[in-house]
């Protein structure tokens, strides 16, 4: 008997730095994909609930049980989000996201 199963989401830990601090934060969402992960991230933000100007997210890695460590997955994230400039920004290996009124005023 081959019973298809649901898909089950994935464990995302994201972690950035709020602003200006050297103290790095992290957020851990269950999604389906890496770039869900980011966008439930820029929700937080955009809604209050990550209290800062601006975040740099140092990395987008997901949990693998098979190998019991954390896997980067960074590049899918960017490719995934819905988040579109000026909110984001991609820099080297870092991701900045900025509420656009605040960004106008930093340029």
């Amino acid at each position: 008997m081959n019973k298809e199963k649901e898909p089950r989401p994935d464990i995302y830990r994201l972690t950035f730095k709020p602003g200006k601090w050297k103290t790095r934060g992290e957020r851990f969402f269950n999604t389906f994909s890496a770039g869900e992960a980011l966008d439930d991230l820029y929700h937080a933000f955009a809604t209050g609930k990550v209290d800062a100007d601006c975040l740099t997210v140092v990395s987008i890695e997901s949990w693998n049980r098979f190998s019991n460590k954390w896997d980067c997955r960074q590049i899918e994230a960017i490719k995934e989000t819905t988040i579109k400039p000026p909110q984001i920004r991609i820099k080297g290996k870092c991701v900045y996201i900025c509420h656009e009124e605040k960004r106008s005023e930093s340029n």
